[in-house]
């Protein structure tokens, strides 16, 4: 690609854990109770596949207390 093109810019954003509305008998395996502050690997595949043609943001909710900022600037 050339560098003289400037890339569009693709947010990925993974969201807070919701709330389940059927009770989970071990509650320590779920991601209320574990929260995963790491980025899932399904946004890391798609970042993967398109990081040639686009810049990459990923915003991880859990672990951005001003997330919904921060998409809104697109930063």
């Amino acid at each position: 690609m050339d560098s003289n093109i400037t890339k569009k810019t693709m947010i990925l954003f993974n969201p807070m854990p919701v709330k389940h509305q059927v009770e989970i008998l071990n509650k320590k395996t779920t991601s209320l109770q574990v929260p995963l502050v790491n980025v899932p690997l399904s946004l890391l595949a798609l970042a993967r596949m398109v990081r040639d043609d686009l810049n990459i943001i990923i915003i991880n909710a859990v672990v951005e207390s001003n997330y919904k900022e921060k998409i809104l600037q697109g930063l």
